[in-house]
C-alpha cells in the first residue's frame, strides 16, 4: 500500500508490526470486488458527522447535573436524605446515561431511517472496497455504516461521563459547557501541522473520525507488541474515559456534600 511506503506523506513512520497489521488486513479483504448500489449506507456514513451535534447537545443538557445543585444549595437537601450519599447519586448517573442512550438512539434512528427510506437498503452486503479501493477493511457497506454510528455512541457515552465528572467538580455550568465545546467541536479546527503523533491524538475526537476517512486513513497505534487501528483506539479511549470519569463524578459529589 502506497500510504505505508510514504508514511502518510512523511507524517508517520510505520513500524514492522504496523505494516504487518495493515498488510494482513488487506489480504483478508474479499476478492473479486462486487460493485453495486449502496446509496442508503453511503449516506449514513456521510451524515454521521451530524451526530457530533447530538453528542454536544447531550453534554449541554448534562452539564448542570451536579453543578446546579451546588449553585442552588440543593446538595444540602440531598445530603440530609437517607440514601443521598449512595443510591441517589448512582440513580442520577444511571438516569443521565439512560437519557443519553435514548436521545442518541432517536437521533441516529432519524439519520439511518431517513437514509434508508430515501436511498434504499440495497447493498448492505457489498464490499466496502466498492466504496473506496484504498480501504483495507474486510467489511461490507452496511457494517461500515453501523460501526461508525456505534463508535459515535461510544464517544457520546464517554463525553457524557466526562461531563458528569466535570459537573461534580465545579459550581460553574458554563465552565463544563466550554470544555465540552472545545473537546467536541473545536478539535476539528486544530491543524496537525504534519506531525504524526498530533494527528493520531486528534483522530480520536468524534468530529475527526465521523467520516469515511475512518476506514481509509490507516491510522494505527503501536502499543508494545499490540497494534490498534483507529476503531480500536476510539473504543479503548472512550471506554477508559467511562471507567474513570463515572466513579470520579460519584466520589466527587459525595465528598462535596460532606463539606
Amino acid at each position: 500500500m502506497n500510504t505505508l511506503d510514504d508514511g502518510q506523506g512523511g507524517m508517520w513512520e510505520y513500524s514492522a508490526a504496523e505494516r504487518a497489521y495493515w498488510t494482513d488486513m488487506q489480504a483478508s479483504a474479499p476478492t473479486p470486488i462486487a460493485y453495486g448500489y449502496s446509496g442508503g449506507w453511503d449516506n449514513i456514513v456521510n451524515c454521521a458527522a451530524f451526530l457530533v451535534f447530538t453528542i454536544l447537545a447531550a453534554c449541554v443538557t448534562l452539564a448542570p447535573t451536579f453543578s446546579f445543585e451546588y449553585q442552588s444549595g440543593a446538595d444540602a437537601v440531598v445530603l440530609a436524605t437517607r440514601r443521598g450519599r449512595s443510591q441517589l447519586i448512582a440513580a442520577k448517573i444511571v438516569a443521565a446515561l439512560l437519557y443519553v442512550t435514548v436521545y442518541f438512539a432517536l437521533c441516529s434512528a432519524v439519520i439511518v431511517g431517513v437514509s434508508l427510506a430515501f436511498y434504499g437498503a440495497d447493498g448492505f452486503g457489498l464490499s466496502i472496497q466498492s466504496m473506496a479501493l484504498s480501504t483495507p477493511y474486510p467489511l461490507t457497506a452496511g457494517q461500515a455504516a453501523l460501526i461508525l454510528v456505534g463508535l459515535m455512541y461510544v464517544a457520546c457515552l464517554g463525553f457524557s461521563c466526562l461531563t458528569l465528572a466535570l459537573s461534580s467538580r465545579t459550581r460553574s455550568t458554563l465552565t463544563v459547557f466550554l470544555v465540552d465545546v472545545v473537546l467536541v467541536l473545536l478539535t476539528g479546527l486544530v491543524p496537525s501541522g504534519g506531525v504524526g503523533v498530533l494527528e493520531r491524538i486528534l483522530a480520536v475526537f468524534p468530529i475527526n473520525f465521523s467520516s469515511f476517512a475512518l476506514f481509509t486513513a490507516l491510522d494505527s497505534y503501536p502499543l508494545g507488541p499490540v497494534v490498534l487501528d483507529l476503531i480500536g483506539m476510539v473504543m479503548v479511549v472512550y471506554g477508559a474515559l467511562m471507567l474513570i470519569a463515572t466513579p470520579v463524578s460519584a466520589i466527587s459529589f459525595r465528598r462535596r456534600q460532606a463539606a
